[in-house]
């Protein structure tokens, strides 16, 4: 095994892609998402300390956690958005990837792709 890899928004779409390519060369993942199966890791990004909670649960669930997949996103079409979109757009968009990325640091550092959508603008 190469090490475990967080993948969030992991769980349809891209973010499973992703998931299942890094599975078949090796890695192990974990694919966080708002409506995961595993209830530690269906977080909701957009609260204040979802991704806190999230990566916690993946260190709790694998010490060698050594890459981070910042994948999860929201659209401003998507239906669960509130009337204040912009703040759960920026809070999933661009504040959670900081927050993953700045705790993987903190814990030994490792690897991070951000995967951005022009609406993080």
């Amino acid at each position: 095994m190469k090490g475990t890899v967080l993948v969030t928004g992991g769980a349809r779409r891209l973010g499973k892609a992703i998931a299942d390519a890094l599975r078949a060369c090796g890695w192990d993942v974990i694919a966080a998402s708002r409506t995961s199966p595993d209830p530690a890791f269906a977080v909701d990004l957009a609260e204040p300390d979802g991704p806190a909670r999230l990566f916690a649960a993946a260190r709790a669930a694998a010490s060698d956690l050594c890459v981070v997949v910042n994948n999860a996103a929201v659209f401003s079409h998507d239906a669960e958005l509130p009337p204040d979109k912009e703040s759960r757009l920026r809070a999933v968009n661009v504040d959670a990837p900081r927050a993953l990325t700045e705790l993987l640091a903190a814990h030994g550092g490792g690897a991070v792709v951000n995967i951005v959508d022009c609406r993080a603008l």
